[in-house]
């Protein structure tokens, strides 16, 4: 959709611009807050890893540990014929957003992280992968063997309601100026882990023996 051409010219044109619809943002998007809570309220355990470590040493120290898990979250996005007959074909939209939904539990904290690719379809799914990583010190006292049985807290969103607003904007005079504001309703669905971890942790007496080499190490 071509909505104008500029041009400056003296005896000849020098400069040509031509201007295919507006620049459009995501603003303002806001998630249906009851609702997601009440889904990852529902969320159950999922085993990580067991590790234990040994410290030989007669000081107290601490190991960290790091893992990574992919993550996937999907919109299911629909717009108005209004808006999606504004936008034309020439456009792509980009934006996201991020929920963190504090705590849901004494010690678990939700982050819902996911972007929109918007091309000119009247409704579409898109999803996405995410790497989520958590880092925890594990306290490891001396001449103890340590295990830490370390779990997370995961949910499965299914069809939980947002908006946001699809905001056209029009550059006079080098500022962007507010021309069309339009509020759409999607859904947004995934699998997301809690931003933190419970490590269940216990420790027991290292039995000495000969030639016990000092210092932590792990043995599972």
């Amino acid at each position: 959709m071509l909505r104008q051409i500029r041009g400056r010219s003296g005896g000849r044109i020098d400069k040509l611009r031509f201007d295919f619809g507006y620049p459009v943002r995501i603003e303002n998007v806001e998630v249906d807050e009851p609702a997601l809570i009440a889904q990852l309220k529902k969320g159950s355990l999922k085993s990580i890893n067991s590790i234990t470590f040994e410290n030989n040493s007669d000081e107290s120290t601490s190991a960290a540990y790091s893992d990574t898990t992919s993550e996937t979250h999907s919109q299911t996005i629909t717009r108005t014929h209004t808006v999606n007959a504004m936008m034309g074909y020439s456009y792509a939209i980009g934006a996201k957003a991020s929920f963190k939904m504090g705590e849901i539990s004494a010690t678990q904290t939700f982050t819902f992280q996911f972007s929109y690719q918007y091309t000119y379809g009247v409704q579409e799914t898109d999803s996405k992968s995410y790497a989520h990583t958590w880092n925890v010190n594990i306290p490891c006292p001396a001449r103890k063997r340590t295990t830490a049985s370390i779990q997370v807290l995961e949910a499965t969103l299914k069809d939980v309601p947002f908006t946001y607003d699809i905001v056209f904007y029009e550059n006079i005079n080098g500022k962007m100026v507010e021309k069309y504001r339009f509020t759409e309703s999607a859904t947004m669905s995934g699998t997301v882990p809690s931003s933190s971890l419970i490590v269940d942790i216990s420790s027991e007496d290292i039995v000495e023996t000969d030639g016990l080499e000092l210092g932590l190490r792990v043995v599972g």
